[in-house]
């Protein structure tokens, strides 16, 4: 087997991450502790060492004995630093791997006149009381969006309401004799066109103004974007380094003193969810997770739809709000809530999941 070393280069710039004086000009011993083990990290990954194979020559095995510890303050890299102030030791090196390989992958090309087919399987949670009884029950919804190359064209999108259902307090049988469930509702239905992705608002007359500048021609309508519609304007706007996107993230998403940090996972399961997010930007939104107390890994092997990934969560007063990634790919395939059995749900039941998948097609209503 072929294994790469470090250069000169790329070690010293790794030892130079942990100087204390760079950690004092560049953001502090946090910020050089986040620099020096993405650079160790990623040259693991390219010797194997992260593989529990062989290490390369003498020099990468004192480099790494230099990295592993900082002197500095008492700061030591290494698993507990992540697993306190951060993720959890093993959910941190399960983001840092998912956003190595994501960086090495290739975004799906969609050329002119071809779409990107962006399908979402949600499971949703419903529940109805009747005959003395509380029944619940995941209701299955599919989104199909096929998005064009050019994203300021028009996009189109299919909602269907599957009619499947998966019991999770209760049977179906149960939920006939009592009269729960009277009549079946579901997510809207039908099908929906709109520049830019914005279905259900009227498309501009000629020129549109977009946050008070300067007008724009009707086919730049798409704004600013936002952690729920990611444009490519928006992405270019985020910053390119973890502390600043970790301080985006804070500053966006909202304070809700019931959920905690899991808000900020959610904020970026809605943008990973569109399918949208580059590769660069994603692996940037994985290490800002890591950066969460509390997060951990919660499942090495859930099954959304035939593709497995790992969950990473974080634990809440009534559920567990869980991101699920493809370590293989680095691809975001899904999310999932969990009851912590302190509502009315038992523990360990699964109160809704999602799963994301995309292709390359020739048109609307096109599947692969």
């Amino acid at each position: 087997m072929t294994r790469r070393s470090w250069s000169e280069a790329e070690l010293d710039g790794a030892l130079e991450a942990l100087d204390p004086g760079g950690a004092d000009r560049d953001g502090g011993a946090d910020a050089a502790l986040g620099r020096a083990r993405a650079a160790l990290l990623d040259g693991m990954a390219g010797t194997g060492a992260t593989r529990g194979v062989g290490v390369v020559g003498g020099r990468w095995v004192a480099g790494a004995a230099a990295v592993a510890v900082l002197v500095a303050g008492g700061l030591v890299v290494g698993p507990e630093r992540f697993g306190g102030r951060g993720a959890s030791a093993e959910a941190a090196e399960a983001l840092e791997r998912a956003a190595a390989v994501a960086v090495g992958e290739v975004d799906p090309e969609v050329g002119p006149g071809r779409y990107l087919l962006v399908t979402t399987r949600a499971w949703t949670l419903d529940t109805s009381s009747a005959g003395g009884r509380s029944f619940s029950r995941l209701s299955e919804n599919l989104a199909e969006t096929w998005v064009p190359a050019d994203r300021r064209a028009e996009w189109v999108e299919r909602r269907d309401v599957t009619g499947e259902h998966r019991w999770v307090v209760g049977t179906a049988e149960e939920a006939e004799r009592a009269g729960a469930f009277p009549e079946e509702e579901g997510q809207p239905e039908g099908e929906w066109r709109g520049v830019c992705g914005r279905f259900h608002e009227p498309p501009p007359a000629g020129r549109v103004r977009v946050h008070g500048v300067e007008p724009v021609p009707e086919s730049d309508w798409c704004g600013a974007g936002s952690w729920q519609q990611p444009t490519e304007r928006w992405q270019d706007g985020l910053p390119t380094d973890v502390a600043g996107l970790h301080a985006r993230l804070r500053a966006d998403a909202p304070k809700d003193s019931s959920r905690g940090d899991a808000a900020l996972l959610t904020y970026v399961a809605d943008a990973l969810r569109t399918g949208l997010v580059r590769k660069e930007v994603r692996a940037l939104m994985y290490r800002v997770l890591a950066e969460l107390p509390g997060l951990e890994v919660l499942d090495r092997a859930v099954n959304l739809d035939g593709r497995v990934g790992i969950a990473l969560g974080l634990t809440g007063p009534f559920e567990r709000a869980e991101l699920i990634v493809d370590p293989a790919t680095g691809q975001f395939i899904g999310e999932r809530t969990v009851a912590t059995g302190e509502g009315s749900l038992p523990s360990g039941a699964v109160t809704g999941f999602t799963s994301v998948g995309t292709a390359v097609v020739d048109g609307p209503g096109v599947r692969p």
